[in-house]
């Protein structure tokens, strides 16, 4: 249950880093001025949320030992879902926003 778990927080990170907060694509105009030159991080898996939760969820199972048919498969399956996760993401600050609204009109 706690593979479980890790492997749906990781997902969770990549989306949030790269798809709401936009990390990557904030960090390359910094990368280029410390650098001197334009840095341009690949498309994949530095700004896609789903390669990023693979390859950083393939990484967590090995270091953790538990890489099986198994794991790899239910890493399969949430990081394709990804685009599932953004959308209840937004969904969810969507609703806290409404809830805001409604105790702001009724204070």
């Amino acid at each position: 249950m706690n593979t479980l778990l890790n492997i749906f927080l990781i997902a969770l990170i990549c989306v949030i880093a790269i798809n709401v907060l936009q990390f990557f694509d904030s960090i390359e105009p910094i990368l280029s001025k410390l650098l001197g030159f334009r840095v341009r991080l690949p498309e994949k898996p530095f700004k896609c949320s789903t390669c990023a939760a693979w390859w950083t969820g393939l990484i967590y199972l090995l270091v953790a030992g538990q890489f099986s048919l198994v794991w790899v498969a239910v890493l399969l399956c949430i990081s394709a879902s990804t685009p599932q996760i953004e959308r209840l993401w937004w969904n969810v600050q969507g609703l806290i926003g409404l809830i805001v609204n409604f105790l702001n009109i009724r204070i």
